[in-house]
């Protein structure tokens, strides 16, 4: 903890140092002489998370560009963390570990059965009989909760989504990726003054920071009066050359265009803080910001907006809490903090327990910024750990917290970066320092075998609602694929797969399968839960797919592009009646190919269930970015 010269004070008031009893019931507000329902007294905590921030580009962690000076300000008069991290690298595993505290839970659910479930096995997986969200905690202690999302994963319907009285799907509602953050102020603003008299908790998810980005007014500020003319940046994830690093006005476009979108959206927090402050209710509202995950901007090649490997661009993520009743000025948290910690840290601001039976797995990071704790040493991700200069990597976590944890066993593998040395984690030093790289395994599994092993124990055999699909490259299969080259563009399908083989490539997300005239039918299988399921299939080309011992269905698709674009067909109802898919994927016998990228699956159990949560029109958006094929 640090105090950049300023005098650190902790002022707690004296209502909450008594151990006042909990809000009374939303149903029940206050009210003043005029009989209007009073917003005085009354406790409203407000978690905006900032979908791919970075931290390295907020004014408080030392960023030269005027980026963020709303939420400087309001790290100023409260707590700000240097070295908080993200345990994940996309949305769909950060937000669980953010609203649950929980290192290990099921990711979000996609709610489409064209967008394929990250990791199929969360499908028998549910939050541990110990877990309970934030807002769940907050509604039971009498808070009104909400979540005004952005996000195109955080439909109705989802275990998320229940998790609160009331959600506002602004992606669904609008029909449109990534609303922008002056819609969501909005609906928040008005949601507040709706319960006004209530002690309230809003869940805020804020798009903006995430690609694409354009060119606003913001952005222009940063670039210059200058016309971008180096045509490598498209603001945008599809057809974007990641081949080679930015250089000279390329870097300068890229730069501007995530400055700009981090301005705008700090500009809109802004308007929300002064309506706490005009209506008098700004010294009794907690404001937590953060983010779920970082960006990677094209500094080295290959690397690229976000997901795969936990380096420290994607790791490192912003926290900022400001509840002016509680923090006299700014105190400086140094040493690691987690995702995890948001939770407990704004229940201990709350002075509000646990309940027996529950428990988080993060910190009550105000015991740290106070002196009564000591900070962490260690940050952890189910891929890597790290501890002071030296970050560790995990190639086969799951393997490796499911096993013995011996770390001269040959299948731990990974890569082992000393930050300081080489910050942007380029020379693998696995090999050299096997010290480091033992002790950093022990920790890793230490701490997190246990939460593994619960997070594992909590089965699930409920057939989900809501639509999901399955990629191709978790399809387990009879046959041995042909893995294909890394350049393997649509164009070249038919040639690579010779006659007799199936060719798989797993090096993007959903991945494929292809196979021509002459290769055996594929049986394939991948554990889902029981139930009735219409079936669909994403393919390109010719063949049938057979479902359990049923005849051969169809797929026939047109070709004559030669772009290869999987488009999906209804193949009929299938029962799963052992939590076990099967199917036989049939080649073609006129001499064409069949590509299937994933199976779609629409439970047909309730009348409600296999309505999709995403129409088409959103996901003609998504895919046009390049978030979803």
């Amino acid at each position: 903890m640090r105090s950049r010269g300023w005098v650190i004070g902790l002022l707690v008031l004296a209502a909450l140092a008594c151990g006042e009893p909990a809000a009374e019931s939303p149903a029940s507000p206050s009210q003043d002489d005029s009989g209007w329902a009073s917003s005085v007294g009354r406790r409203r905590v407000i978690l905006i998370l900032l979908d791919a921030a970075r931290l390295d580009r907020f004014g408080y962690a030392g960023y030269s560009r005027p980026t963020t000076p709303v939420m400087d300000r309001l790290g100023a008069g409260g707590m700000v963390f240097l070295n908080h991290y993200a345990h994940a690298t996309h949305t769909r595993k950060s937000l669980p570990n953010l609203l649950y505290s929980r290192y290990f839970l099921p990711s979000l659910f996609p709610s489409s059965s064209a967008v394929p479930f990250d990791t199929p096995a969360n499908l028998l997986r549910r939050p541990d009989p110990e877990s309970v969200s934030l807002p769940r905690l907050l509604m039971q202690t009498g808070f009104a909760t909400a979540a005004i999302s952005a996000h195109s994963w955080i439909k109705p319907g989802t275990r998320i989504a229940g998790e609160f009285q009331e959600l506002q799907d602004l992606a669904g509602e609008l029909h449109r990726y990534s609303p922008p953050a002056e819609i969501a102020v909005d609906r928040s603003i008005e949601w507040i003054d709706r319960h006004r008299g209530e002690d309230v908790f809003l869940y805020l998810h804020l798009m903006d920071t995430h690609f694409p980005h354009g060119f606003g007014a913001d952005a222009r500020e940063f670039f210059g009066a200058d016309r971008y003319s180096g045509g490598r940046v498209t603001g945008g994830v599809a057809g974007q050359d990641t081949s080679q690093a930015l250089m000279g006005v390329d870097r300068r476009y890229m730069d501007a265009l995530y400055d700009g979108s981090l301005r705008s959206v700090d500009r809109q927090i802004g308007r929300l803080v002064e309506f706490l402050k005009r209506e008098d209710m700004f010294d009794d509202t907690l404001i937590a910001i953060t983010s779920d995950h970082g960006d990677h901007l094209l500094e080295l090649p290959e690397r690229f907006t976000h997901g795969g490997p936990w380096f420290e661009t994607l790791a490192r993520i912003p926290l900022i809490i400001s509840y002016p009743t509680r923090f006299e000025e700014a105190i400086e948290v140094e040493s690691f903090s987690e995702l995890v910690d948001v939770a407990p840290t704004i229940l201990g601001l709350l002075d509000l327990p646990m309940p027996a039976e529950k428990v988080f797995d993060g910190r009550n990071q105000l015991a740290v910024a106070q002196g009564r704790a000591a900070g962490s040493e260690r940050v952890l991700s189910l891929h890597g750990i790290r501890e002071g200069r030296y970050k560790l990597l995990l190639e086969n976590p799951r393997e490796f917290l499911s096993s013995n944890g011996d770390p001269a066993d040959e299948s731990v593998s990974g890569a082992l970066f000393d930050l300081e040395e080489d910050p942007n984690e380029q020379h693998d030093l696995w090999s050299d320092e096997p010290e480091v790289v033992e002790r950093l395994l022990g920790h890793h599994r230490s701490a997190l075998h246990e939460p593994y092993r619960r997070f594992l124990a909590a089965v699930n055999h409920e057939q989900p609602k809501l639509p999901f699909a399955i990629a191709s490259k978790h399809f387990e299969a009879a046959h041995d694929f042909v893995e294909a080259p890394r350049d393997s563009g649509p164009r070249r399908l038919q040639k690579m797969s010779q006659p007799g083989q199936w060719l798989r490539s797993r090096r993007s997300s959903p991945g494929w399968i292809l196979a021509r005239e002459g290769a055996a039918p594929l049986p394939i299988s991948f554990a889902i839960p029981s139930g009735a399921y219409e079936v669909v299939v994403h393919a390109a080309g010719g063949g049938a797919i057979r479902l359990g011992g049923n005849e051969p269905i169809p797929l026939e698709h047109p070709t004559g592009s030669g772009d290869g674009r999987a488009v999906p067909t209804v193949v009929g109802v299938t029962r799963v009646d052992d939590e076990q898919f099967r199917a036989e994927l049939i080649p073609p016998t006129d001499g064409s190919w069949l590509k299937v990228t994933m199976l779609g699956f629409r439970p047909m159990e309730d009348q409600q269930a296999g309505l999709e949560a995403i129409d088409e029109e959103h996901l003609e958006q998504l895919r046009a970015l390049g978030y979803v094929e």
